[in-house]
């Protein structure tokens, strides 16, 4: 009975180390799902290599810091099936099923650290880091809370009761690997040529859409004369890249008949448009005293984009062909009681007609 017992235990600690080993591999795809094209193989075997560098730091120095027991002992010691002084690796090689899944774990503050500064470390300095790391760092933190090293648990017990229970590893792995990477983060900064702290666009625009010179960081002049209690900046940022997006006019406007295309031009007249940027402006539709909708004509609207279209990719040429959906937009700014009026009226008229009460169907009591 007794090995039947330590057989499952065995088979049971096992498909745990699986499951975390198999998380590894979603590790990897986030990491080069975040990643430029150029760099999507470099960040895959890099999650590979610490891996492997992690299994040979914590094999012969990580898992003796943080629980003082080596593998350099026979085979008959491993297997559980001699047990010397300071060497109790269990029945079935409980032992070292264990070392799997804790090496699982210690795996797992690499790969941590390698999606926190993707793009921004070389592989060789990052793969001597995973050993220091993986030997000696995390085990220090993993023997405190998981074998009671230097008397922490007892102390924790003491000062406050009980003693400090890690949750799935959210302290002692996932916790210390984000520590270590945010340090990582503040030391080598944001990615070159993909993030800007200041928020200027990568590519900066050398003109202005009105073909005038653009100024320092593609900062481009826009419209002013916002609305009462509103505040627009005087410039914005534009980027160099093609974004295909013209100032419309008042014969760009078109209908599906003559009809619709004069009443389109006609409400284009009605709304204020100088080009991007331009401030949303009040309007009421005929309600609360406005004659008008009024309003702004927003182009490019918030809703299309590239992202609604499909797109081509050429591989070989490194070459993105996208078809942008532009969508124009009419805003027009109310008050709470013009908001209020128009929801009535039109409450009012989805409301179905009542018919006309006749007091002589109505029957006397």
């Amino acid at each position: 009975m007794e090995n039947v017992v330590s057989g499952l235990d065995v088979f049971f600690v096992l498909v745990g180390a699986i499951l975390v080993f198999a998380m590894h591999a979603g590790f990897a795809f986030l990491e080069v799902g975040t990643v430029r094209h150029k760099n999507q193989v470099n960040a895959l075997v890099k999650i590979i290599v610490d891996f492997a560098v992690s299994m040979v730091a914590y094999f012969l120095v990580g898992y003796a810091v943080a629980y003082g027991t080596g593998f350099l002992v026979s085979a008959s010691v491993l297997s559980g099936a001699e047990i010397v002084d300071g060497y109790d690796f269990g029945q079935s090689g409980f032992g070292l099923i264990k070392f799997f899944f804790l090496l699982t774990f210690a795996a797992a503050i690499p790969a941590i650290i390698s999606g926190g500064i993707a793009e921004r470390a070389k592989f060789w300095p990052q793969a001597m880091a995973t050993a220091v790391i993986v030997g000696l760092c995390y085990p220090f933190f993993e023997g405190l809370v998981w074998n009671g090293n230097y008397g922490f648990q007892d102390w924790m017990e003491g000062s406050f009761g009980a003693p400090f229970n890690d949750f799935a590893g959210s302290v002692v792995v996932h916790a210390v690997g984000g520590w270590i990477a945010l340090g990582a983060v503040v030391m080598l900064g944001v990615r070159r040529g993909r993030y800007r702290r200041d928020g200027t666009p990568v590519y900066p625009a050398e003109t202005c859409p009105d073909g005038s010179q653009a100024l320092a960081g593609g900062e481009c002049p826009v419209p002013q004369g916002a609305a009462k209690g509103d505040f627009t900046a005087p410039t914005q940022p534009f980027s160099g890249l093609p974004h295909f997006r013209p100032r419309r006019h008042e014969r760009d406007m078109w209908g599906l008949t003559p009809l619709d295309h004069l009443y389109c031009r006609i409400e284009f007249r009605k709304m204020r448009y100088e080009g991007q940027f331009t401030p949303p402006m009040p309007g009421g539709g005929g309600f609360g005293g406005a004659p008008t909708w009024g309003g702004t004509f927003q182009y490019p609207a918030n809703a299309g984009g590239f992202n609604w279209p499909s797109v081509s990719v050429d591989a070989d040429n490194g070459l993105l062909v996208a078809q942008p959906m532009l969508i124009g937009n009419r805003i027009a700014m109310m008050t709470p009681a013009q908001t209020m009026a128009l929801m009535q009226a039109r409450m009012a008229a989805a409301r179905p007609a009542q018919p006309a009460r006749d007091d002589h169907d109505v029957a006397e009591p």
